[in-house]
């Protein structure tokens, strides 16, 4: 049984990153993964993990006598020669991509996926800085992952595949004397957004991980000495909000999640790694949580609800399952269900906070009343809780997780009161992220597109209507379908745990890209 308590709410049913150039890994089972940068740091991490997992693999990169040493720690892991297939190139070589797919496809007959993690550091201000080093900056981080990725896409369309390009924290966050790194990562993000909306209507996904500084030999290959480079890392405790910089292994399980069908309704999510339960989602995720055998304590107001969970989690193999029936805008409840899973368990590891309600109606029309009952139950009763538990999780160095929603990050009509409720979720995730890491507690959400649950019904629409909401939600998300309420979980339970280790402050859209869709 794994060793932790997880906690799950529900109110209502429902500075740099490095990476070696080149190398290059494909993964092939019953599917097939590709990734560049295989040779070492977080290219050789993932092709490790991959393995550990049972896929064949194709690897490039420019050292064929590291790529061969990889193999061989790949055949470690546990898969065998006839699994493995490498191919020594540049891949900014003209005939590189070619090669690299005729090669993958020569050998497994078909590519599952590409994860694209080749990529070269060089630094220096725009002033010192010739444009022969945004040149090579931008032809090997950006034209070259680009001619690959095109090469591949036919073979991903075919198997409904996945791209998942290693991007970095210099995407999104401007850093001085690094410009030209910051603005070939910045490339990658919006290629990445951009394609995913371009393959969703062929059933493929496409993400990108931004790890923050994580410690490999980009920076030494850059020309950094050692004790530059200890300095570097040193200085990397006091900016980033867990203390510490990065494993490759860490954004290795953040990639593999991408990569697998764990993130099957996610697109155009760029998933920073950079340190910073009675139905529906709440349901879900205990159960998925049961499946991993955490002990759980689970919340909500209808008891009948309840039981019928409690009897899916034992099913699913959850030996130990209470439950705590009231309502947590109620003071008494949330201090109640701390108490009843402190006296079962003596300890709380992660809180899963999936309380919510929705009132829909414009500003115009949706009386303070309704303000009031929203942001009572999606915010306030959201923080008293966590304000609760937060002391029991920091002895444990725990995780807390919040279900909120695209919303959050995305304005839409006739919801403002829920929109606002959302987005002052997310800066509470954001900003408790940063206070929780001196004491090695990791705060996350996820963001969901529409799922199938009953938040809608509850909020007074009725079936006619419900259903069509979800047959417009096939043109309004990128993947082309509404969500499942399981696949939410997957992503609960992926930032819970330690397979997200070096994941704090973020929130993973669940939305099958509906965040990044923009009618014009």
């Amino acid at each position: 049984m794994t060793d932790g308590v997880i906690m799950v709410s529900v109110l209502y049913k429902s500075d740099a990153f490095e990476i070696v150039l080149a190398p290059m890994l494909w993964l092939v089972s019953l599917m097939s993964f590709s990734i560049t940068g295989a040779s070492s740091g977080i290219g050789r991490a993932t092709a490790l993990l991959f393995a550990k997992h049972k896929y064949q693999l194709s690897l490039t990169g420019r050292n064929e006598a590291a790529l061969k040493d990889v193999a061989k720690e790949c055949v470690q892991q546990g898969i065998t020669e006839n699994d493995l297939v490498i191919s020594p190139t540049d891949l900014a070589a003209d005939d590189a991509p070619k090669t690299v797919v005729h090669n993958t496809l020569g050998k497994f007959q078909r590519i599952d996926s590409l994860v694209n993690s080749a990529g070269i550091l060089r630094a220096g201000t725009v002033l010192d800085s010739d444009i022969s080093v945004y040149d090579e900056l931008f032809n090997v981080n950006v034209r070259c992952l680009v001619r690959l990725t095109r090469e591949a896409l036919p073979h991903i369309i075919k198997s409904k595949g996945t791209v998942v390009n290693v991007s970095s924290i210099n995407g999104p966050c401007p850093f001085p004397g690094v410009t030209y790194y910051c603005m070939s990562k910045s490339a990658v993000d919006q290629f990445t957004k951009c394609l995913a909306l371009e393959m969703a209507p062929h059933g493929v996904r496409v993400n990108a991980v931004n790890p923050g500084v994580t410690v490999t030999n980009l920076h030494r290959r850059s020309g950094q000495d050692e004790t530059a480079y200890a300095a570097f890392l040193e200085k990397s405790k006091s900016t980033h909000a867990l203390g510490r910089p990065g494993d490759p292994r860490e954004v290795a399980e953040a990639i593999l999640f991408l990569a697998s069908a764990k993130s099957s309704f996610t697109t155009g999510q760029l998933l920073r790694v950079d340190g910073g339960a009675s139905s529906g989602i709440g349901q879900a995720v205990s159960v998925r949580l049961a499946r991993e055998g955490y002990a759980l304590s689970l919340s909500g107001r209808d008891e009948k609800a309840l039981m019928e969970t409690v009897e899916q989690c034992n099913n699913a193999g959850a030996e130990r399952v209470i439950i705590t029936v009231g309502d947590l805008c109620d003071d008494s409840n949330a201090e109640r269900l701390v108490d009843n899973t402190m006296k079962e368990y003596q300890r709380i590891d992660t809180l899963v906070n999936s309380a919510g309600i929705l009132v829909t109606g414009n500003v115009l029309d949706a009386d303070l009343d309704l303000y009031d009952r929203q942001m009572d139950v999606n915010v306030r009763s959201v923080v008293r809780l966590t304000r609760m538990a937060l002391p029991h999780i920091i002895k444990s160095k725990g995780t807390v997780v919040s279900v909120s929603s695209i919303t959050g990050p995305c304005p839409f009509p006739g919801v403002t009161y829920y929109c606002m409720s959302k987005a002052a979720l997310d800066q509470f995730t954001k900003c408790l992220a940063l206070e929780m890491a001196p004491h090695g507690v990791r705060v996350n959400a996820v963001n969901p597109g529409v799922i199938v649950t009953n938040v809608h019904k509850r909020a007074g629409m009725d079936d006619q209507s419900y259903r069509e909401f979800l047959e417009k939600g096939k043109s309004t998300h990128a993947l082309g379908r509404v969500g499942e309420a399981c696949e939410v979980a997957e992503a609960v339970f992926f930032l819970a745990s330690e397979k997200s280790s070096f994941t704090t402050g973020e929130l993973l859209r669940v939305d099958g890209g509906r965040g990044i869709m923009h009618p014009r």
